[in-house]
């Protein structure tokens, strides 16, 4: 079981942080936190919460539309 840590304890840790999309493991996220565990490296694990696919079509096009404005 992953321990997803709180974001802003992600942001304020000096060390490797590794950011996962929580309940859909991916390739590359699952080989990176694989090479960190092979290697012996310490790390911390954040989630990001996946875009529900009714959302993705707004978002998208809110966001070729307006950049800026989604990060308000």
């Amino acid at each position: 079981m992953i321990d997803y840590r709180p974001l802003q304890e992600i942001i304020d840790h000096r060390g490797l942080r590794l950011v996962l999309v929580r309940g859909m493991p991916r390739p590359w996220g699952k080989g990176a936190k694989a090479l960190f565990e092979n290697k012996g490296l310490e790390f911390i694990v954040g989630a990001q919460q996946a875009v529900p696919v009714e959302h993705r079509d707004r978002i998208f096009a809110a966001h070729f539309k307006n950049p800026m404005e989604l990060r308000r």
